[in-house]
């Protein structure tokens, strides 16, 4: 019943507690958390928070698709530094591996809230793509509010149908995704031409 009960002024190590706050690890842990985080980013388009990162009913966007949302918390997500394994020491991890994936999930660095957060927001949703196109997105970052970030993050989802039972590499749609900037253009996940296996 007091403001800031739950921030305690040492944040526990693994496994322990300091007064409000418990930490634990593992999916049984992450699951809801980002259950929760994605409901949260379904109501903020919801109740018209987008773009102005104020509440405005007549920007409101009732029914965000499952891939906004996922595209929204993958883009906001941060690296991890590395893996806890409490006496066994830490172990260092690698973009989208197996203990990190696309890192730890972070709303603050995912949506605008004014006032509240540093994060311009800009997306497309429920777009069509017509096989053997290309759509393009003119963005213009904006630094005139004060804004300090050196990054563009982009990203790409969408919903896959399934494939064929057992097959590892097998491509319905193959969307391919590149940023140009300044005579250059830019791929996904550090490669330098386009994605035909989705990885």
């Amino acid at each position: 019943d007091q403001v800031g009960e739950c921030d305690p002024p040492r944040i526990p190590g693994p496994n322990s507690k300091s007064e409000g706050l418990l930490s634990l690890q593992g999916t049984s842990m992450a699951t809801p958390v980002v259950s929760g985080t994605a409901a949260l980013i379904r109501q903020y388009f919801a109740d018209g928070y987008y773009p102005t990162g104020t509440k405005k009913q007549s920007d409101a966007y009732p029914n965000p698709s499952g891939a906004l949302v996922k595209a929204v918390l993958m883009n906001g997500a941060q690296n991890m530094k590395g893996v806890d394994n409490v006496v066994h020491g830490v172990t260092d991890i690698k973009l989208y591996d197996n203990n990190q994936g696309f890192g730890r999930i972070s709303l603050q660095d995912s949506v605008y809230l004014a006032g509240e957060t540093n994060v311009q927001l800009q997306m497309w949703d429920r777009e069509i793509v017509i096989d053997q196109y290309t759509n393009t997105y003119d963005v213009t970052i904006d630094k005139s509010k004060g804004c300090q970030a050196e990054d563009l993050s982009v990203t790409l989802v969408w919903i896959e149908e399934g494939g064929s039972p057992g097959c590892m590499f097998c491509v319905i749609n193959d969307l391919d995704l590149s940023v140009s900037f300044r005579n250059k253009t830019y791929y996904p996940n550090g490669l330098s031409s386009p994605d035909r296996t989705n990885i």
